[in-house]
């Protein structure tokens, strides 16, 4: 199981490392106002992928956990599904591209949404595929799925670019990936031939309800960015807000790599009405959440100026004031995702179903507001008030339903700790490339003030020397002790 985590995680890693590569290459090579342009078609993209993977292949995931001999029937069945959402998805993006590059207020945007419906379409199927590879345990495969991608849509793109195709060399060079990962997850999948029978109708019932829970969650981490192409129509805009938006989103690195490993986790655990183990797994889950994620959230806010600089250059500066808000906001909704893959697992949705969609109305709102306002900054500001209530009430949610034990004395150890590194790194602000390597200094400096104040503990040493930190904070190991 052990190395089964480590695969997860070095796969998820490579390929969201690879997105930002992507995105600083982007961003550098045809400069803010194209960028702004390319942040909005991933952002789609984004948020349709998500969509397949937290709908359809979380229900393929989660049966084929259930029912191993029917692997081949669920796949298929899904496969039907899935068709049916492509005709879908070619209507509305294809058809419609024209229609939809007018909202924006861009007819330009027309032939990038008509070559994104096909990407579109081809991940919704290559989603499946991996889904039931994660049913079964065959997390190996899926690494080296996410590295094939990743690597070649890094390279396709840069050829692309500098064969003179400009963004829309971009688009075919992710719809070219793309094709490549659905080979190689068809390939993987074809020993998987267990045929019978399974709850068709809990399949789709299930997949239907994560399928508007996703949703919702997509449109609350979304809604700011198309909301600043609508409103204010300024593509220089657009191009700072996805850069400030992509650096914010690193701490979503932590939060789907970890969904994935937590997900099966819980499913097993509820199945075995072992609800101990469960509750062990999301103290820890949660711990580990806070111990890295309120100390960037904390040093990027201080330090965000040099950093949009160092990633972007000095062209991008003003997404600074932006990327020091928004950093708290997607550090509230990376909280926000992983208590929310709990929910999933224990089926319990109507309510946060809900919940979700009243945020996301209230998300437009904001965004209307505060961008009509403050302009960009107005963007960030909505999208931190959503995140933080976003967060407080799954918290709560979780809460209710396990009766989890949520360790104050650490919570306060873990701010005070980053309130401190804080000033250091305002006191003594560093530029250029050493920027990077003086964040590895200011967290050495977190670990240590933490150890003083006895957060860190022999076992918490004990784990970081024997595997990735992830593994075994939610893993057997910490269990037994």
């Amino acid at each position: 199981m052990r190395k089964g985590l480590f695969y997860i995680l070095f796969g998820q890693s490579v390929f969201m490392l690879s997105g930002y590569i992507l995105h600083i290459s982007i961003g550098r090579s045809l400069g803010p106002e194209l960028y702004g342009i390319f942040g909005i078609l991933t952002a789609f993209l984004f948020m349709l992928e998500r969509l397949f993977f937290g709908s359809i292949s979380k229900g393929v995931t989660k049966f084929v956990i259930e029912n191993k001999e029917a692997s081949r029937s669920i796949i298929n069945y899904a496969i039907k599904i899935q068709s049916f959402f492509s005709l879908v998805i070619f209507f509305v993006f294809y058809i419609w591209a024209k229609q939809i590059a007018m909202l924006m207020g861009d007819l330009s945007l027309t032939v990038y949404f008509q070559i994104l419906t096909f990407l579109i379409m081809i991940s919704g199927f290559y989603i499946i595929y991996l889904a039931a590879l994660n049913g079964i345990e065959a997390f190996d495969k899926q690494a080296i799925i996410w590295v094939a991608y990743s690597v070649a849509r890094i390279l396709l793109v840069v050829l692309l670019i500098k064969a003179g195709y400009s963004l829309k060399g971009t688009v075919l060079g992710l719809l070219f990936a793309g094709i490549l990962c659905l080979l190689i997850s068809q390939y993987y999948c074809r020993p998987l031939m267990g045929r019978g029978t399974f709850d068709k109708k809990g399949l789709i019932s299930y997949s239907s309800k994560v399928l508007a829970f996703t949703f919702a969650t997509l449109l609350i981490m979304n809604i700011d960015l198309i909301s600043i192409k609508i409103i204010l129509k300024d593509a220089l805009a657009t191009g700072f807000y996805t850069a400030a938006l992509n650096l914010a989103r690193i701490p979503t690195l932590i939060a789907f790599p970890l969904s994935i490993v937590l997900f099966p986790l819980i499913i097993k655990s509820i199945s075995d009405n072992d609800t101990e183990r469960a509750i062990d797994y999301i103290n820890n889950t949660l711990r580990y959440l806070l111990l890295f994620l309120v100390p960037f959230a904390i040093i990027i806010n201080a330090t965000s100026h040099n950093l949009i600089i160092l990633i972007y250059g000095s062209i991008y500066s003003s997404a600074t004031s932006g990327l020091s808000i928004l950093v708290f906001g997607m550090t509230f909704i990376t909280i926000s995702i992983v208590m929310n893959t709990i929910i999933l697992a224990v089926c319990k949705l109507s309510w946060i179903i809900l919940f979700n969609f009243l945020l996301v109305f209230l998300d437009v709102i904001l965004n209307f507001i505060f961008i009509n306002k403050y302009g960009m900054i107005g963007a960030a500001i909505a999208t931190t008030i959503i995140g933080l209530v976003s967060s407080i009430f799954s918290l709560y949610y979780v809460f209710r339903n396990f009766s989890f034990r949520i360790g104050w004395t650490s919570f306060i150890n873990i701010l005070l700790s980053s309130v401190i590194i804080y000033f250091i790194a305002r006191s003594y602000p560093i530029s250029g490339i050493l920027l990077l390597p003086s964040y590895l200094v200011l967290y050495t400096i977190y670990f240590i003030i933490l150890f003083l104040f006895k957060e860190i503990n022999s076992r918490d040493i004990r784990m970081l020397k024997r595997a990735p930190f992830v593994s075994h904070a939610i893993g057997k190991d910490i269990l037994a002790e």
